[in-house]
């Protein structure tokens, strides 16, 4: 198996209280992966709607490293893998208070 991150801050960066800066449109664009492809000859413009709505790259890590490393019941008992997902979201929850 290969090495998975110990929290979900290693994966999922949430921006600085202190950060100010605006992403420019090809940056927000560069962030989810299927706005490269291109339709009828023109760059993709979906982000939602009432069925789904697209992911960037870091909530496609996130979810590919849940499914490969942590994939468990939280807070179910004594499970090695129910442990270390409740302590990751713990980790993540204690970085996103104020």
């Amino acid at each position: 198996m290969g090495s998975y991150p110990k929290d979900w801050n290693s994966i999922f960066k949430m921006p600085d209280a202190t950060d100010h800066i605006v992403p420019s449109l090809q940056q927000i664009r560069d962030a989810f992966p299927i706005l490269r492809r291109k339709v009828k000859g023109r760059p993709l413009v979906y982000l939602d709607n009432a069925a789904t709505t697209q992911k960037p790259q870091t909530v496609i890590d996130a979810l590919t490293a849940y499914y490969s490393g942590y994939n468990a019941n939280i807070h179910r008992g004594i499970h090695t893998l129910g442990q270390a997902l409740a302590a990751s979201r713990q980790s993540g929850y204690a970085s996103l208070s104020y």
